[in-house]
């Protein structure tokens, strides 16, 4: 099997485009040749190795490129690994938590096994587990599990046989318009700061946390750090 289109958006999705060069830990941090990097550097759609270097550029069609090219090797470790025969959903958001977390995580992981057992109810809860870094639960990396749980779950449903349509007489109706398209609303956010919460979030813009914590998908309120951007309606 190979990843799909949908599969390589929500990889995308997930790791985000950075043109230049970043501390995976701190992407905010403006780097200097000098500076201190608490992380792994990276670039383009998560990108790291090597080859990264502090001031260095990348274009969107170049990331793309690099990231199909890295995908080949989570593709055939997922390929390698799994006995059985997956769906494509299932597949696709595999090859997503091993771009992320690597082959060798999920070789030896119980949700490996239990995929090879058919089990992909309990497969789907062990996705939960991969939240952490440095031992401290991440919102990005929840965000991303919480994605590819539902993607594992989602079930492939074939196309339904398309129907003749009859050619048009000039005697027929002509076709009405369609209807314009409704305006894009675009989410309103914010940019979590020091000592902020939930509550005082809510407050500020006249909502609620539950209304936080459903656009955010947050299972603890407690889950925010400053710098993340938080979805307020």
């Amino acid at each position: 099997m190979n990843i799909s289109s949908n599969g390589l958006a929500m990889i995308k999705n997930a790791e985000g485009f950075y043109p230049t060069t970043y501390d995976d830990l701190n992407p905010k941090a403006k780097l200097t040749p000098n500076s201190k990097i608490s992380g792994t550097l990276t670039i383009g759609y998560g990108h790291t190795g090597k080859d990264v270097k502090i001031g260095q550029t990348m274009t969107e069609p170049q990331a793309s490129a690099v990231l199909v090219q890295e995908l080949k090797q989570f593709v055939d470790g997922v390929n390698q690994m799994v006995t059985i025969q997956l769906n494509q959903n299932q597949f696709d958001s595999l090859v997503s938590f091993c771009y992320n977390l690597g082959n060798s995580t999920l070789k030896n992981s119980t949700l490996l096994k239990l995929v090879n057992s058919k089990d992909f109810i309990g497969a789907s809860k062990e996705f939960g587990k991969f939240i952490h870094a440095m031992g401290i639960p991440m919102t990005g990396l929840v965000n991303r599990r919480n994605a590819e749980m539902k993607l594992f779950l989602t079930p492939v449903i074939a196309p339904k046989p398309v129907t003749p349509i009859k050619p048009i007489t000039p005697a027929s109706k002509p076709v009405p318009k369609p209807a314009p398209p409704k305006p894009v609303i675009k989410p309103v956010t914010y940019v979590i700061q020091k000592g902020d919460n939930l509550t005082q979030i809510a407050k500020r813009f006249g909502t609620t946390v539950a209304t936080l914590e459903k656009l955010n998908n947050l299972d603890n309120r407690d889950l925010i750090y400053a710098g993340n951007t938080l979805r307020i309606k």
